[in-house]
């Protein structure tokens, strides 16, 4: 985690490629990795990591620092690093990259075309923005038709992140037994004690959260499982 060294990592599989189904999305990537100094060692001795690349809400704290301030405890997904992406000795950002710069201080944008009968499933039900409740309101009284009265506003950030995880598996709903669900369950909420009794409170126990491992280094008998903390913990 020095921030003066570095690691190269060769990318070999993409496990989440998919576009977002919001515009304003994150555009996470997943992909399995090497490390580019195992590349001399047969495939089945090579370690195996995880990359997640995504554009973070900038009032959102990296995921990483979660994993930091956990730690490493049974039951929780092993971190080897995490850091915003530079380019050029900057740091990536919507303000660097799309913005250039250009500082923008508007009413928030307006649609000519009524809302009132949009279909509420259709749209997403939240999104990580504190100044609007955590939620996203396609109605007249947020982002689109604003009343005239609506406040001047700057768009929001984002930049982009990396994270490199050494604990990988598969969804909890891909259990091949009952015991295996267990099993899993039980080790995810002795990590989710643990990260509570540390400070972190996760924000999303989902069956993509918690996974299989099949590592032997959980401190219960059988297999290894964790779950992951998110970064809207």
């Amino acid at each position: 985690m020095d921030e003066k060294e570095t690691e190269t990592f060769v990318l070999f599989k993409g496990l989440n490629l998919h576009q977002g189904d919001v515009i304003r999305g994150r555009a996470t990537r997943i992909w399995k990795a090497w490390l580019i100094e195992d590349l001399v060692l047969p495939k089945e001795e090579r370690r195996l990591f995880i990359v997640k690349d995504t554009w973070r809400d900038d009032e959102r704290r990296p995921e990483g620092e979660f994993y930091m301030q956990i730690g490493r405890v049974p039951g929780v997904a092993a971190m080897r690093s995490y850091g915003v992406v530079r380019v050029d000795g900057q740091e990536d950002t919507v303000m660097s990259r799309i913005r250039r710069g250009l500082q923008v201080h508007a009413r928030p944008r307006c649609i000519d075309m009524s809302q009132k009968d949009t279909d509420p499933q259709t749209n997403p039900s939240s999104t990580p923005d504190r100044t609007r409740r955590n939620s996203t309101d396609y109605g007249c009284l947020v982002d689109y038709l604003p009343p005239i009265d609506a406040p001047e506003r700057s768009p929001r950030g984002r930049t982009h992140s990396r994270l490199v995880m050494e604990t990988y598996g598969w969804p909890i709903k891909m259990a091949l037994t009952p015991l295996e669900t267990v099993q899993a369950m039980r080790d995810a909420l002795a990590g989710h004690w643990t990260a509570y009794k540390k400070g972190v409170l996760h924000g999303d126990i989902s069956d993509g959260n918690i996974l299989i491992t099949g590592s032997k280094k959980s401190r219960f008998p059988g297999r290894g499982h964790r779950f992951r903390p998110r970064e809207d913990c």
